[in-house]
């Protein structure tokens, strides 16, 4: 993002995942359609747990941005493992929303949502 917190020209046009809940990223903010930076309840992430969901871009028609976001960071790291795997963790999940429960490395449960 540039100064004014607009997405950077070179990027509106490319699907783009995010890594970080809305308090301290303001690409998953704005993707979320939230006020940066949003914390707790009302980040729309479940406490003490992660949300791997994708999105239409809000800055280009046609293209997604895939959303890492955890209650802490611990929690975003679990969702980030899921996404790596998501070959197995994943498979199962059919909806644009999943709910990764877990701590770091560790990945508890992935539900959709």
């Amino acid at each position: 993002m540039d100064a004014n917190g607009n997405l950077k020209s070179e990027y509106v046009n490319k699907n783009i995942i995010t890594v970080g809940g809305p308090a301290v990223n303001r690409l998953t903010a704005k993707a979320l359609n939230l006020t940066y930076p949003s914390y707790g309840a009302a980040s729309g992430i479940p406490e003490g747990k992660a949300i791997l969901q994708v999105v239409e871009s809000p800055w280009a028609d046609g293209k997604y941005i895939v959303v890492v976001a955890g209650w802490e960071a611990a929690n975003t790291r679990a969702a980030a493992a899921a996404l790596l795997q998501h070959a197995t963790q994943l498979a199962d999940i059919a909806s644009a929303k999943a709910i990764v429960e877990g701590s770091g490395a560790t990945i508890t449960s992935v539900t959709a949502a």
